[in-house]
């Protein structure tokens, strides 16, 4: 069953105040529809993204023996801050994995 094919139970918030991996959204909002339509909106729970910070340093210097040659230093950081990049959270509704994020883009 996904998100799209569940209700939302009444009164109750979808996001929680501390997001973890383990703990993405509130799954006590959601019980399971039976041989009717759920009451769900459309995409009702937000992914973590991708939040990914490159850098790039480079420094060009002209030789001192001819004006058309040149050196170049450059130093690249892909993801520097080695920040973790996680998957969307688990939809199905009745596994033990619902709302919880269990891998990471590779």
């Amino acid at each position: 069953m996904s998100v799209g094919d569940i209700y939302r139970s009444g009164g109750q918030k979808i996001s929680v105040a501390n997001r973890n991996p383990d703990h993405w959204f509130n799954t006590g909002a959601f019980t399971p529809s039976i041989l009717v339509y759920g009451n769900s909106p459309r995409n009702p729970v937000v992914g973590p993204g991708k939040h990914q910070f490159d850098l790039s340093l480079g420094k060009t210097f002209k030789m001192p023996y001819s004006e058309n040659h040149s050196m170049q230093f450059r130093v690249e950081f892909f993801n520097a801050f080695n920040t973790p990049q996680f998957a969307n959270p688990d939809q199905y509704l009745g596994d033990g994995d619902f709302g919880k994020i269990t891998s990471a883009f590779s």
